[in-house]
């Protein structure tokens, strides 16, 4: 009994630390946990980039060039080496980049959590709102998007910076130059570290040597940037800005509240105006550090920097995006950088409540600025994680299809193939991969997905004399379910119907159906009794038919340009000879149903 109640003390005594610890650590785990679920091995966009790289360094080629070549306003020198050391160990699986994205990630919360211990000395509880901003499902873009570890790396190396300069500026000027550097040739907003640091340098009054040693370097690092640097055309003139300041004004607002605003324009501005609002409060509350020199003796200049780097890279974001309207300015892959300066603010002011920020002797100014700004945040991330769920699911759908797109690209059509990249680039660099067994060749097709809808086009009524029959080669190593996309016009059929599978006359599978049960434009789903081994090469044939419909009283089924290798055999009409009809295979507990 007695040694029962002290280990029910010691789990009290316990219970204040641990629970801290693992409100911490469940936001990682959460990330793990969400690329595991919505993660589709395969490349998309502008990954596509990376394969001329990929292949010139497997054979020996001038890779170097590639590594250098400029990508959008990017040179994104050190992502593309992890990209060839990842997919020297992956056979390019864009998941393990993603993942690597999350250790990166890791790291940033560590040093976050470094300056936490030395700017705010709070307890373990105050610092779990940061972990929740780190891992927030709102960047769900760069979460699962492989090539978006640049945006990891990039923030993760601005913070090492601004860390190495603060603590020692002198002594560590080396780490900070070398950080910057990674964080420069990451994204272009690490350009952004060389005249930040520069001003901070002065402020803190470093030698002459150490100054002259940060701003050569940095120079050196932006001509070199910019040599042989040829700007995007397909971007928004900076002029803009100009011509239009209040939709500059309000696209640099919702950027900076974007993190907290789950995509709605008008959340996200009240949320970048309040957080600009309490900015312009504390450069009030530290003018006199700056009057006075004395910065060098304030711990929260990195947190400074940190938030100057943020709002300067929303700046940024706005001069080159503003032209592409607002839903550039909430695009969740910002988030990785814009969460930065929300964490920095939320610091500041944390640091300020415990030191006592007054304004007039009597009110805690930061106090009351916390206890707004904690519920704030936490409301914010609730959108954001609710909405990047949502996201993550829809987008998991989306690059499944693209799989299957790109392990059939020999069939496909450039309307399918656009999908992933442009077609002459897919069809160009795919050949490479499946050689290779690269990416998405490394494994046999899985599923069978239509690569989009916008092409359908229904066979009409099925009559008793009007019978849909679709051949097929199967794709698939083991075939599993099938499923087929039917119509109703929308109207309530009183018929029925009969769907068959057929190998070399052997009815695999055969259901019937009351059409009264099916709702327009729904996915049908049919579960083969025995799964077919050694499927993949097999000729099928689907039959669907009905004894008792009339017109007006029948369903359809939706057709699409050829996206397997199939012949629609029935009906025999010439406007169908180059399409099949809207069928997946292998989509059971794959797609939710």
């Amino acid at each position: 009994m007695i040694s029962a109640l002290n280990i029910a003390k010691n789990g009290k005594q316990w219970l204040p630390t641990l629970l801290p610890f693992a409100l911490i650590a469940a936001p990682a785990v959460i990330e793990a946990l969400y690329i595991s679920r919505y993660a589709v091995d395969v490349p998309f966009w502008d990954e596509w980039v990376f394969v001329p790289l990929l292949q010139t360094s497997r054979q020996s080629g001038n890779w170097l060039l590639h590594l250098w070549a400029p990508l959008n306003e990017h040179r994104m020198v050190f992502p593309r080496l992890l990209f060839l050391v990842l997919s020297s160990i992956s056979g390019w699986n864009v998941i393990v980049e993603m993942y690597f994205s999350l250790f990166l990630a890791c790291l940033l919360l560590l040093g976050l959590g470094l300056i936490y211990k030395e700017v705010c000395h709070g307890s373990l509880w105050g610092f779990v709102p940061i972990a929740w901003l780190v891992f927030s499902l709102g960047q769900y873009e760069n979460i699962l998007y492989g090539m978006q570890m640049a945006f990891y790396l990039n923030v993760l190396a601005m913070l090492w910076t601004f860390y190495f300069l603060s603590v020692r500026p002198r002594r560590m000027i080396g780490w900070a130059m070398l950080s910057g550097i990674v964080a420069s040739f990451s994204l272009n907003s690490g350009l952004l570290v060389w005249p930040v640091g520069l001003l901070y340098l002065i402020i803190v009054q470093v030698g002459k040597r150490q100054l002259a040693t940060w701003g050569l370097v940095g120079l050196l690092v932006i001509v070199a940037y910019y040599t042989g640097y040829d700007f995007p055309p397909n971007h928004s003139s900076p002029l803009l800005v100009l011509s239009q300041p209040i939709v500059a004004t309000a696209f640099l607002i919702a950027n900076v509240g974007s993190p907290l605003g789950g995509t709605n324009l008008g959340f996200s501005l009240v949320m970048g105006a309040y957080l600009m609002a309490l900015l312009l409060l504390f450069a009030y509350k530290k003018l006199p550090i700056l009057r006075h020199g004395i910065w060098r003796q304030d711990p929260s200049a990195v947190l400074v920097n940190l938030v100057l780097m943020s709002v300067l890279s929303s700046i940024a974001i706005t001069i080159g995006r503003v032209g592409l309207g607002f839903e550039a300015a909430l695009s969740s892959r910002y988030t990785t950088i814009t969460s930065m300066g929300i964490i920095g603010i939320y610091m500041l002011f944390a640091q300020d409540h415990l030191s006592g920020f007054k304004l007039d002797g009597r009110l805690h100014c930061a106090s009351v600025i916390l206890c707004t700004l904690f519920p704030v945040i936490v409301i914010g991330l609730i959108m954001a994680n609710a909405h990047g769920i949502d996201l993550g699911a829809k987008i998991y759908e989306t690059r499944l299809r693209m799989k299957y797109v790109l392990q059939t690209f020999d069939i496909q059509s450039d309307d399918a193939l656009k999908t992933l990249y442009l077609p002459g680039s897919v069809r160009g660099r795919a050949p490479y991969l499946q050689q290779e067994k690269l990416s998405v060749f490394r494994e046999p097709v899985g599923t069978l997905l239509p690569p989009s809808y916008e092409e359908g086009m229904p066979v009409g009524d099925i009559l008793p004399h009007h019978a849909v029959v679709q051949a097929f080669r199967c794709p698939v190593p083991t075939l599993k379910d099938i499923s087929v996309l039917l119509a109703t016009y929308n109207r309530h059929n009183t018929s029925s119907f009969q769907i068959s599978l057929i190998d070399n006359n052997t009815i695999l599978v055969q259901q019937s159906f009351l059409a009264a049960e099916i709702k327009d434009n729904s996915w049908l789903h049919l579960m083969l009794p025995t799964p077919v081994e050694n499927c993949a090469g097999q000729d099928l044939v689907l039959r669907i038919k009905s004894r008792d419909a009339s017109p007006g009283n029948a369903i359809t089924i939706w057709t699409y340009p050829r996206y397997y290798d199939g012949k629609l055999l029935k009906p025999a009409d010439p406007s169908f000879s180059d399409r099949v009809i809207g069928l997946e295979l292998n989509t059971r507990g794959v797609l939710g149903w």
